[in-house]
């Protein structure tokens, strides 16, 4: 399964939620509400990193 996020928000907010996890913040068989709101307009200002292809982020 693929959960697309941005780099900017969503991102952040996803590895802060996957860091909590890995540290055992949560209980095995806990239950997680990860709220994902959109932010995948600004995939388009990482484009070139979003496909590998490097170079510059749009200011």
């Amino acid at each position: 399964m693929l959960i697309q996020l941005d780099l900017v928000y969503t991102g952040k907010i996803m590895a802060g939620l996957m860091g909590l996890a890995r540290a055992g913040e949560f209980a095995p068989g806990e239950r997680v509400l990860f709220i994902h709101t959109g932010g995948l307009p600004s995939l388009h200002a990482f484009e070139g990193v979003v496909l590998g292809q490097g170079g510059p982020v749009a200011p």
